[in-house]
């Protein structure tokens, strides 16, 4: 019995272990100009990108930008957001934003389902 609780133990640590080394490679941020250039290469992986805006869509689930850098538009879905995050992003003069979300390739098009987007000041354009 003693031996059954002891392997019972260390299969329940192993586990978790597992676990948590699997949910930690998961979070891992990419740099947006990887992201960029191969986005087939991160799908489904949480990235981060700084890109300028340059619509947000009338029905506010969703916005383009485009990062000068790589010269490529990306498509951000707000469905995520809160509604009043998505008022705020509507209401203002947004020129240029952080989103951070889940990468995907929809239609060939690069896709991000936004989990937060931050609006950046000047300093923060200017501090690239």
């Amino acid at each position: 019995m003693q031996r059954l609780f002891s392997l019972s133990l260390l299969f329940l640590i192993v586990i978790s272990v597992s676990g948590l080394a699997l949910a930690d490679g998961l979070n891992d941020k990419v740099n947006s100009a990887d992201y960029l250039t191969n986005p087939s290469a991160f799908e489904s992986q949480i990235v981060e990108v700084k890109a300028r805006v340059i619509a947000i869509h009338a029905n506010s689930k969703s916005m383009e930008l485009f990062d000068s850098n790589s010269k490529k538009m990306v498509v951000v879905k707000l469905g995520q957001l809160s509604k009043a995050e998505r008022n705020t992003l509507i209401r203002s003069d947004v020129r240029q934003v952080a989103v951070t979300g889940r990468a995907n390739m929809i239609g060939g098009k690069l896709t991000i389902d936004a989990h937060s987007v931050q609006i950046l000041t000047e300093q923060d354009q200017t501090g690239r």
